[in-house]
């Protein structure tokens, strides 16, 4: 755990307890059952800013993501993809994911927009 400032500083403003415990929510990341992927990708980010020395690599972070995602979500990243979205490399994966999640929120805009549409009407 070393960072800018020093361990002492880093210990300090981020002590062992508060890192092992965000790490470990990063660990055993899960979709929630009402989340759409947009939310889920944010939160994941989110979880991520939290903990700067989480110490996982580029591909273990998409792998936990992408673990933690509900069976029918796992599904539209590897339609994505044309096959299997672990097999895509770190860089190619996190511009589909990006690209799926601005793509989701997008339609969850529009939806809520023809909403309030329809309630007007």
């Amino acid at each position: 755990m070393e960072g800018c400032g020093g361990k002492k500083n880093l210990q300090r403003f981020f002590p062992i307890s508060r890192y092992i415990n965000a790490k470990s929510e990063i660990y055993v990341f899960k979709q929630g059952v009402e989340e759409s992927f947009y939310e889920t990708w944010e939160r994941f980010k989110r979880m991520l800013r939290k903990c700067p020395n989480h110490g996982f690599e580029d591909i273990a972070q998409l792998s936990i993501f992408i673990n933690g995602l509900r069976s029918n979500t796992k599904m539209l990243l590897d339609v994505a993809v044309g096959g299997i979205m672990m097999v895509v490399d770190a860089d190619q994966a996190t511009r589909i994911i990006e690209a799926l999640a601005t793509t989701d929120y997008q339609a969850q805009h529009d939806r809520q927009n023809h909403q309030k549409e329809e309630y007007w009407s």
